[in-house]
Parts: structure tokens; sequence; C-alpha cells
């Protein structure tokens, strides 16, 4: 469902269709439906999504570039629905959100918003094996930590969202 600048970024994974017609056994398992979709189309697509029996993780903090600004509508949107504790976002994906690259500084407005936001719906991940890397473009470990410790200064906060919550997303 990611489109970048309206275009189509991947074809692989499920359609929307394929999704409608999966919701009833998703949702009959207690699982929810993680998306790979931009804050501009989640804004377009969310009436239709919230029509089904599902909660939804949004992936790489709604894979918004940096360049867009984390004060645009569909941004601010996406970080409302987190609010509603239907949507789980991963703030993950600086890397590939950035226009100016390592450390992601650029990104840390978003990262900020969505924990200041609802910090209860979300979850950090490494993104390891970092797909669609080339070697000269590779994350460091070190940078995304960095990241998460400089746009998360609260102890209790990072645990929640290292922890608690993955804990109660996951149900272990």
């Amino acid at each position: 469902m990611i489109r970048q600048d309206g275009k189509p970024v991947s074809t692989l994974g499920t359609s929307y269709d394929d999704l409608v017609k999966l919701a009833p056994r998703i949702a009959e398992r207690g699982w929810h439906a993680q998306l790979w979709i931009e804050s501009s189309d989640l804004a377009a697509a969310a009436p239709e999504l919230e029509k089904l029996p599902l909660s939804y993780v949004i992936d790489h903090m709604s894979r918004t570039m940096a360049d867009k600004g984390h004060d645009h509508p569909d941004f601010r949107a996406f970080t409302d629905r987190l609010k509603t504790g239907r949507y789980w976002t991963k703030i993950s994906g600086a890397d590939r959100n950035t226009r100016v690259g390592r450390p992601y500084a650029d990104t840390a407005p978003f990262m900020r918003a969505i924990v200041q936001a609802a910090p209860d719906q979300v979850v950090w991940v490494s993104d390891w094996p970092h797909v669609g890397h080339s070697a000269e473009t590779m994350p460091d470990l070190q940078d995304l930590l960095r990241l998460l410790h400089d746009c998360v200064p609260d102890e209790a906060t990072r645990c929640k969202i290292l922890i608690a919550n993955p804990a109660r997303l996951y149900n272990f």
C-alpha cells in the first residue's frame, strides 16, 4: 500500500482487496494487520480500513519522508489515529524516511511527535536486516539506538516502548 511521490514503491505483499477477504480470519485470531503505508495514503484509506474488524500496526512511522514535515496535516492525522488505541506504529525506518542520511536527525521530530501523541501505542524495532540497502547506505545500529535515546529520553517511556508495549501487542 506504500506510495512515494504518488507512485507505488512495492507491488509485493497483500493488496487491500486481499486484506478485506482475510480480515474476518485475522480478527477471529486476535491478530492485527501490519501496513506499510504513508501518512497521506493512510488518511485516504482510513475510512475503508476502519470498516474492517482489525487493529493496525503502521510500519516505519508511517513512512512519511522527513522533508514533508511532522506538522503536515496527514502526519498529524496519523498521530491522532494512534490515540484511538486501534492503531500502533513502529518507530523504525529513520533510515528509510530521511532525506539527509546518517544519523537521521531529520526524522527525530516525527519520532518525538509519535511518542508524545501516544506512547502506549508505540514499539521500536531495529528493522534488521535492512532489506534494500546497499553497503554504503546500510544503517548503523548505534545511530538508530542513539536516535531512540535522543527522542525518548525518559527511561520509563523507553521501557514501555521496548518491553511493555510489545508484550501487550504481541500477547507474550
